[in-house]
């Protein structure tokens, strides 16, 4: 087991604590090597296991600075290795991110080197129960609106993302955690470092409940982490620009184009989780200015949409709110055997997002852009019946825009998508404001009424007109 290289100055020491409280009886000798820049530096025999050791702690110490790693070999599973760097280094980054931040470090931080593994738990990926279920819904709703595929479910998506990630900071214990073989460490550092100051200076808890409190709204938290992420994606490219400036490596063009890809071909929940990284850093670079000051006023007053992410003036200089939709929970009109699977908010990306996912390719792609642009809010709830009955998924989703003509837009363009996804459909009803589409005994709707767009999907025929009319006339709105 190699845990990768971190600068480390002449002089310093590096730590390796090894807690073997999981081991047991089990005892095995083992030579923990440390390398500075691929020499040996100095070698240690460690005997792990035993009731007399639960945690061994000791330093080398060397006198060559360079890039340093530990190799401590194949270990047992339960074994944990933590590995402090260099403090030194570790100083000069926390230096070079308050000079470029603004703010000062109100206290130390701590790095520690850690497999891979356990990101899993630090992101709270586990297999409970509840967690299971939550994720089973959210993947059989995405899956009805055509943003998952069939084989993949939302838990293995977000588990591959986890796998690209390289560190991360934990507020809860004020440690940043480096995945053992990270490469480019120092500006992962330098990355980790920025989300430390700013839970010193702002308090990342307090901003974690802002988002609980909206638990039913997928768009909030991905416009606060833009906010977060944006930040510290900042000043790493500041780091990794050096005295090339930050507009050699800043191209605002190129990270829309990552952000909205022309193909069709891409995950979904992917590039939503990806959002707060590259759409947070053109909000943040358009958003400071010439200093910090908007930024800073930010964390206290959030971003609540990822429309004021997308357009940044919406929320610096003409903050446009969006819309609060709550539907009606249609279950018992569906079906004494039918329950609600998800109730969320797609949000301005995440709807962007649809229309590439559906209508892929360059000649569609401007208009897929511009359909979304006038996002004002939406909601949706998804439902299906009992365990055991049918895979049908029914979909109520309702959207809100900014003038008639966006409306007007959004229905075009989800026409289009409904024509893709039921290519056999009877299409029962075709006039401007009203299309229906007959999908074996069940219908498809889309209605347009001034501002606002109702979509239906997966609805039993007989128990359409009810449901259009009870969520038209009882949906709760909050300008």
């Amino acid at each position: 087991m190699t845990f990768s290289k971190l600068q480390v100055d002449r002089g310093e020491n590096v730590t390796v604590s090894i807690d073997v409280s999981n081991l047991g009886e089990v005892k095995s000798s083992h030579k923990v090597k440390l390398t500075i820049d691929d020499e040996v530096e100095n070698v240690k025999t460690v005997t792990l296991g035993g009731e007399e050791n639960t945690t061994l702690s000791f330093v080398f110490r060397r006198e060559n600075s360079g890039l340093h790693s530990v190799d401590i070999g194949k270990l047992h599973r339960n074994i944990r290795v933590k590995i402090t760097p260099g403090e030194l280094w570790i100083q000069r980054l926390m230096e070079f991110v308050s000079e470029v931040r603004g703010l000062e470090f109100e206290g130390s931080v701590g790095a520690s080197i850690i497999p891979q593994r356990y990101l899993r738990s630090i992101y709270g990926l586990t297999r409970e129960e509840k967690l299971r279920m939550e994720t089973e819904e959210k993947t059989k709703t995405l899956r009805a609106f055509g943003l998952l595929e069939k084989d993949v479910s939302v838990v293995d998506v977000r588990e591959n993302w986890i796998q690209g990630v390289l560190g991360i900071y934990y507020f809860g214990t004020n440690q940043i955690y480096l995945v053992e073989g990270t490469e480019a460490e120092n500006r992962v550092i330098v990355h980790e470092l920025t989300h430390a100051l700013q839970d010193q200076h702002f308090g990342l808890s307090s901003l974690g409940r802002f988002k609980r409190k909206n638990e039913n709204n997928d768009d909030l938290p991905l416009a606060v982490d833009a906010l977060l992420e944006g930040g510290a994606r900042y000043i790493e490219y500041r780091y990794m620009a050096g005295e090339n400036g930050f507009g050699a490596l800043y191209d605002t063009s190129s990270l829309r184009r990552e952000m909205n890809p022309q193909g069709g071909n891409f995950s979904f929940l992917t590039k939503c989780y990806d959002f707060p990284y590259t759409g947070g850093l053109i909000f943040v670079a358009e958003g400071r200015a010439e200093n910090w000051k908007n930024i800073n006023e930010a964390y206290g007053d959030p971003p609540a949409s990822t429309e004021q992410i997308l357009h940044p003036s919406r929320y610096f200089e003409n903050r446009d709110s969006p819309t609060i939709l709550n539907l009606p929970n249609i279950s018992s009109a569906l079906g004494s055997n039918w329950k609600l699977l998800d109730n969320n908010k797609f949000g301005e990306y995440a709807t962007g997002l649809l229309f590439l996912k559906h209508l892929p390719g360059p000649k569609e792609w401007e208009n897929n852009i511009r359909a979304r642009s006038g996002w004002d809010g939406d909601s949706y709830l998804s439902y299906s019946p009992a365990e055991g009955k049918n895979n049908t998924v029914a979909l109520t989703w309702l959207t809100t825009w900014d003038t008639e003509e966006n409306a007007a837009q959004f229905q075009g363009r989800y026409r289009k998508v409904l024509d893709k996804k039921y290519p056999e459909a009877e299409k029962i009803v075709e006039n401007e404001n009203l299309f229906v589409l007959g999908v074996g005994t069940n219908r498809a709707l889309l209605e347009m009424k001034g501002r606002d767009v109702l979509v239906l999907e997966g609805i039993p025929a007989e128990k359409l007109e009810y449901i259009v009319r009870e969520i038209w006339e009882n949906t709760e709105r909050h300008e």
